[in-house]
């Protein structure tokens, strides 16, 4: 049970930002590993846990990456579901790739995916 501490340098705050990323879904992985022996069952056909995934799969991520994300699980919706929510996000206006993630993601929630 030892601790090794690397200081390094990145080229660009989006690589810091995909390096701590991965840092923290690292400490997660270990952190839910050692408490597998309490395990909650989750109603993997629950709209909420759908979104609750999704918000675990793009937190931390740079803009343009978490909006792929996004795009992949819009992907597996039925083409009168994609309609809909690309209509809904059209009409709001978005100052930031931030924001339209959020905006993105809230149809999600507001259309129980």
């Amino acid at each position: 049970n030892q601790y090794i501490c690397y200081v390094f340098q990145c080229a660009t705050g989006a690589l810091v930002d995909e390096v701590m990323l991965t840092l923290k879904q690292a400490f997660s992985t270990a952190a839910a590993l050692q408490n597998a022996t309490t395990q909650i069952k989750l109603c993997e056909a629950c709209p909420m846990h759908a979104l609750h995934k999704l918000c675990e799969r793009i937190e931390g991520r740079y803009p343009p990456r978490a909006k792929l994300v996004i795009q992949r699980q819009l992907s597996l919706l039925t083409d009168n579901e994609q309609a809909d929510i690309f209509e809904r996000v059209q009409k709001m206006k978005a100052t930031s790739m931030s924001e339209q993630q959020s905006f993105e993601m809230l149809k999600f929630l507001m259309y129980d995916l």
